[in-house]
C-alpha cells in the first residue's frame, strides 16, 4: 500500500498540539503522540503489500475525548516512553507504564505509538497486537481498527487454522470503521476540513480494501469487486493503488467480466510503472496477457439462421 500521507498529516497537527502542551510545562491534553497475499487465482495473485509508512515516523493519534495526565510525573513517564525510538523499547516502556498507571488516559496514545513504530517497520504481527491491545482499551478506534482489519486481510493464511476467524475479525473492524468514522475519529482543532477529508478517505478506502481481499480470498467475487471499487471511489483524487485495481480486475475476470477486467488491469500497470513498482507491473502484465487470450479464444455462438 502507498505510503500513508493523508495521515500523516493528521498526525503533525495533533503532535504539534502535544509538543507546544509540553513546552509550557502542562500535564494534561496531549491528544496523542503516536496514533501477503495468498493465491486466488492461478494465473495472477498480486503478492503482500507492505504495511509500512515511510512518510510518517509519527504515532496514530486517536481518543474519544482529549486524553489528560493526572499528574506531571504521569506525564513525564509518558513522554519518556513516547521518545523511544525503537519499537521494541518502546513496546517495553508502555508496558512499564501501564503497570505504574493502569487507568491513565494516555494508555490508547501510548500503545498507539507502538503500533505505528510497528508499521513503520512492516512488523505485521506486532502491529496486530498493538491493535488488539488498542482496542481492548478502546474498542471504538478507528486507526486501531482500519489497521487491524488490513493485516488480517493481508496475513491470513488457507492453511491457518483460525483462517475464518481472523477473516470475520477483519470484516467487522472494517465494517465498524466504515459506520462509525464520523462519530468516533476524534478531529484536531488544528486541522482542516480538507485534510480531514482526506484522513477519512484513507481510512474508509483502507477498510473496503481490506474487505475486498477477504472477499476475494473466500471466492466471494461479486462482493469483492464491490468493495474494491468503493475503496477506489473513496481514494478519488489521490494517486491511486495500483494493487487495488489488479485485485479489482482479478475479482472481474472470476465473474468473466473481461473487459472490465482488462480495464483495471491496465489501469493498475499504468499505475505501478508510474510508482516504480516492477513487480506489481509484471503481474498486471500477467492478468493482461490471460484476458487478452481469453477473449482471442472466446468464439461467439453461431446466430440461428433466419425462418424463411
Amino acid at each position: 500500500m502507498k505510503p500513508l500521507f493523508a495521515l500523516a498529516i493528521y498526525i503533525a497537527f495533533t503532535c504539534g498540539a502535544l509538543l507546544a502542551q509540553s513546552q509550557l510545562g502542562v500535564p494534561a491534553s496531549p491528544t496523542a503522540a503516536g496514533a501477503g497475499t495468498h493465491s486466488v487465482h492461478n494465473q495472477a495473485s498480486p503478492n503482500q503489500t507492505p504495511i509500512t509508512n515511510p512518510g510518517s515516523a509519527a504515532p496514530v493519534p486517536h481518543s474519544k475525548a482529549q486524553p489528560q495526565a493526572k499528574t506531571q510525573a504521569e506525564f513525564g513517564a509518558y513522554q519518556a516512553a513516547v521518545a523511544k525510538p525503537d519499537p521494541s523499547a518502546m513496546e517495553i516502556a508502555a508496558a512499564d507504564f501501564q503497570k505504574k498507571y493502569p487507568d491513565s488516559e494516555l494508555l490508547v496514545a501510548l500503545y498507539s505509538g507502538v503500533m505505528q513504530k510497528y508499521q513503520n517497520i512492516n512488523n505485521a504481527d506486532k502491529v496486530l497486537e498493538m491493535g488488539h491491545k488498542i482496542l481492548q482499551l478502546d474498542p471504538e478506534n478507528i486507526p486501531a481498527l482500519a489497521l487491524t482489519s488490513y493485516v488480517l486481510s493481508e496475513s491470513t493464511r488457507e492453511t491457518d487454522l483460525d483462517r475464518n476467524q481472523k477473516y470475520d475479525e477483519g470484516l467487522k473492524n472494517a465494517q465498524k470503521v466504515i459506520a462509525t468514522i464520523d462519530t468516533a475519529l476524534v478531529v484536531p482543532p488544528t486541522i482542516t476540513p480538507e485534510q480531514l477529508a482526506g484522513v477519512k478517505s484513507f481510512l474508509i478506502s483502507m477498510a473496503d480494501s481490506a474487505m475486498g481481499y477477504i472477499e476475494l480470498s473466500q471466492k466471494n467475487y461479486p462482493a469483492s469487486e464491490r468493495h474494491f471499487k468503493a475503496a477506489i471511489d473513496a481514494s478519488k483524487g489521490s494517486e491511486g493503488d495500483p494493487i487495488t485495481y489488479l485485485r479489482l480486475a482479478i475479482a472481474q475476470d472470476n465473474q468473466k467480466k473481461y473487459s472490465d477486467a482488462m480495464a483495471n488491469a491496465d489501469k493498475a500497470a499504468q499505475l505501478a510503472q508510474t510508482q516504480h513498482n516492477d513487480q506489481v507491473v509484471n503481474m498486471a502484465k500477467n492478468e493482461k496477457d490471460r484476458l487478452s487470450k481469453l477473449t482471442a479464444n472466446s468464439i461467439p455462438l453461431k446466430q440461428p439462421a433466419p425462418k424463411q
